[in-house]
């Protein structure tokens, strides 16, 4: 299982984050949730950090929060551009939903196991998983 306390929603809505680079400099963009939660997102089109640990804002539909980063997608991946926020206000969202009940994480990532077969050494299988998050496609600029 995994550690998530509340289930993703897969929503792809503009919203703008704002705050100091992890140079220091001010900065306010457009970006894209790929995916939400009561406390948190996925964000995509975020050029502004290479390691997690800043807080910033995130506003959408009018409404602010104050956000940490806790994960940044490397480059060169499939995640490159993408930040996963969690909301440091954790008894208001800022996304239009209530406050769901916490629930047991169904997320499982892909494991390999090993079977030995006689004579044939070692075969992989591997075990299928939930895929939970589509790309989001969008320009954001």
């Amino acid at each position: 299982m995994g550690k998530r306390k509340t289930q993703r929603l897969e929503e792809c809505v503009p919203a703008r984050i704002f705050g100091l680079d992890q140079k220091g400099k001010p900065f306010s963009a457009k970006v894209e949730t790929v995916d939400i939660s009561f406390s948190g997102a996925r964000l995509a089109g975020v050029k502004q950090f290479e390691t997690a640990g800043e807080t910033i804002g995130l506003e959408y539909n009018g409404k602010k929060g104050r956000f940490a980063v806790v994960w940044v997608g490397r480059q060169g991946t499939k995640n490159e551009g993408q930040v996963g926020v969690r909301s440091i206000e954790t008894r208001n969202s800022i996304w239009a939903m209530d406050k769901p009940r916490e629930v047991q994480d169904s997320y499982q990532p892909m494991r390999i196991q090993s079977e030995a077969r006689s004579g044939l050494g070692r075969v992989h299988r591997y075990q299928p998983f939930r895929l939970l998050h589509r790309e989001c496609v969008a320009v954001v600029g």
